[in-house]
């Protein structure tokens, strides 16, 4: 299966088998037990079924679920998926730095959460198509 990094795919020539991948979004939230804002980079993928996105609605979705704070980011995000363009599968990964960690000199600490929906879950070579893009940093 051939990954197709959005944009410069032409969205019509996606057939639905192939996954769509986003990223890095650059988003803000706040952390849940410290309430300090922090940055973070998210990276997407979904399955399209008939409707896709463009990427600068897939970031404002990103955004807007990021205000929720880091707790339900992956969840608000997956339900807004869900709700929009149905798709077989969604796949997030958000790496972020929190600032509360520095003043207890833990320097270079990232956190990394990842999210599987639909086919994600059920496939394990999709998974690690996905994880391998995000890990080039390629999207």
């Amino acid at each position: 299966m051939t990954v197709i990094l959005a944009p410069q795919a032409a969205f019509e020539s996606i057939p639905p088998s192939q996954q769509i991948v986003h990223g890095p979004i650059t988003y803000v939230s706040h952390c849940v037990r410290h309430g300090l804002p922090f940055f973070g980079r998210a990276y997407v993928g979904y399955i399209p079924t008939t409707e896709r996105l463009a990427p600068a609605t897939l970031r404002r979705m990103v955004l807007q679920a990021a205000r929720h704070g880091e707790g339900s980011l992956e969840s608000e995000l997956g339900s807004m998926l869900q709700v929009c363009i149905k798709p077989a599968g969604v796949a997030l990964v958000t790496r972020s730095a929190h600032d509360c960690i520095g003043p207890r000199l833990l320097e270079g600490e990232t956190a990394r959460r990842s999210t599987w929906q639909g086919r994600y879950r059920a496939d394990s070579s999709l998974r690690t198509e996905f994880l391998a893009l995000c890990d080039q940093g390629l999207a």
